[in-house]
């Protein structure tokens, strides 16, 4: 639940998928600014952050996950939810949400998100398109 969300490095399984936050990097607007000239620069009172995450099928080897931005927020203590940056390219290590992936394979990598500087107490969110929604500290 949004007011006991797991702990930072908890395993959460939804969607036939397993999810783990390995770390997070705030602020990040270096990192993304270095990725590109066309990566757009916060605005006053807002910051970057790279949220790093593990996704792993939990299917059989030949059913295959999927994942989409679409799927993906954050939430902070202000209550107000942040969708990924869609908008933010060449960063090393970014998640990459065209791909599908089968049995027992891990994606990992970095979702960019725009916060605001005074949001504290991040939670990522994951909403299936069916089940259940849950809560996931970020360190």
């Amino acid at each position: 639940a949004r007011s006991n969300p797991a702990p930072v490095g908890s395993e959460v399984i939804a969607d036939d998928m397993s999810f783990v936050i390995l770390g997070a990097t705030r602020p990040a607007d270096d990192i993304i600014s270095a990725g590109g000239m066309f990566n757009p620069d916060p605005e006053e009172g807002e910051e970057y952050i790279l949220v790093e995450i593990e996704i792993k099928c939990v299917k059989s080897s030949d059913d295959k996950c999927s994942i989409g931005t679409y799927n993906f927020s954050l939430l902070g203590d202000s209550g107000i939810s942040y969708d990924p940056e869609s908008m933010v390219s060449d960063v090393d290590g970014l998640l990459d949400f065209s791909s599908e992936f089968y049995g027992d394979a891990i994606v990992a990598g970095s979702i960019p998100f725009l916060v605001s500087q005074s949001d504290a107490d991040l939670i990522f969110v994951y909403e299936p398109f069916l089940g259940d929604t849950f809560y996931l500290q970020v360190p």
